[in-house]
């Protein structure tokens, strides 16, 4: 995406942020095992896009135009702390309009994962999807660095997928994503304390 679009977005998120540690498994065990669920989630939210391209021909909610679409996919909790964007043309769709979306396409019933930290701290705690015209967006935000993402601070490192990838800035293909052998060792990851997060470990479809 432009680098003004992402400028604006996450500035928003982080102005969000607090500067402690709150929420479940606050400590570095717990940060370790909450990035490896952040990059599970980016792989299974991307996935589902992916599908639904395949089924469709064009992304979810994608619309034609150059009005910036931006999605939330985060909780009721966590949305409530986002400030709003500064820009001019764009419009905020709820996370379950994406959720029934895909739901309606994919036909069943899809609830796409959150950050599991409930509280954002130093970086922000949701995640993000945006759409211009016939183009996606994708990202979550790490708290510690992988060959993978780029830097933001120094506590937050984002991974973005993207129908328009640019390698330089680590902006990813879903393909290119998916299949490097550093991405693929970091989902298999086994949790620290996996019973710490036992709503995040799974997509949920019911």
């Amino acid at each position: 995406m432009s680098k003004t679009l992402m400028i604006l977005a996450l500035a928003a998120l982080a102005a969000g942020c607090e500067t402690g540690f709150r929420g479940a498994g606050g400590g570095d065990g717990g940060q370790r095992d909450m990035d490896i669920l952040r990059l599970r989630h980016i792989q299974q939210i991307a996935g589902l896009i992916e599908e639904y391209r395949q089924s469709t021909g064009h992304y979810p909610l994608a619309r034609s135009g150059l009005v910036t679409q931006y999605v939330y996919i985060a909780t009721d909790e966590q949305e409530k702390n986002i400030p709003p964007i500064l820009s001019e043309k764009h419009v905020v769709t709820p996370c379950e309009t994406l959720e029934r979306e895909l739901s309606r396409v994919l036909k069943r019933n899809i609830r796409l994962p959150k950050d599991p930290q409930a509280v954002a701290t130093l970086r922000p705690n949701v995640y993000l999807y945006i759409t211009r015209g016939k183009d996606f967006w994708l990202a979550v935000h790490l708290h510690s660095p992988c060959s993978l993402s780029k830097p933001v601070a120094k506590y937050h490192h984002m991974v973005e997928v993207s129908s328009k990838p640019w390698p330089p800035s680590k902006v990813w293909s879903l393909d290119t994503l998916m299949t490097h052998p550093d991405f693929v060792k970091e989902v298999k990851r086994p949790l620290h304390n996996p019973d710490a997060f036992p709503e995040q470990r799974e997509l949920r479809e019911n």
